[in-house]
């Protein structure tokens, strides 16, 4: 998953009016996206209370790359740092050295790259989200019946009365 920060701005039409945004930000080195899903968003309760479908972790994304920006908007220069396995890395041209987890974090970063933590698919079974949601809807569709026999009965009620 990429995230892409604006580092750049045109506060007129004037396109040659164009700056670079220099201000730090913060970013994680990793991330539950289970609060950003249609699932969270369908059932608000259970997410605002820790409660989410699927195996532990299955929301969890861990930072593996960041391109930086250094430099101004005309004659600003690239970086980048990646992660392979467990080990840091700072790519600058062909300069390639051992960085640490915390350089990256603190660097100015023009794109966040995060990989799932843990890859919910095996050809055999089915993934826990399309579980989740089937359940969903056997729910959704026991509500909805019951809902139409309580307007039944209203209504036989009604006629009743008449």
């Amino acid at each position: 998953m990429g995230i892409f920060r604006q580092r750049f701005e045109h506060k007129t039409s004037d396109k040659t009016s164009a700056r670079k945004i220099d201000a730090p930000i913060r970013f994680p080195a990793s991330l539950n996206m289970a609060p950003y899903t249609s699932l969270a968003l369908e059932d608000p309760e259970n997410f605002a209370n820790g409660r989410f479908p699927g195996p532990t972790g299955m929301f969890d994304y861990d930072l593996f790359a960041v391109i930086n920006h250094e430099g101004k908007m005309d004659n600003g220069h690239y970086t980048n740092f990646a992660r392979y396995q467990d080990e840091w890395c700072r790519f600058d041209d062909e300069k390639v050295t051992p960085t640490s987890l915390g350089a990256c974090l603190s660097s100015p970063a023009y794109m966040c790259f995060y990989v799932k933590r843990y890859l919910d698919f095996r050809v055999e079974t089915r993934p826990t989200y399309v579980l989740a949601r089937e359940t969903e809807a056997v729910k959704e569709k026991e509500k909805e019946k019951k809902e139409a026999a309580r307007m039944k009965e209203v209504e036989d009620a009604l006629l009743a009365t008449v």
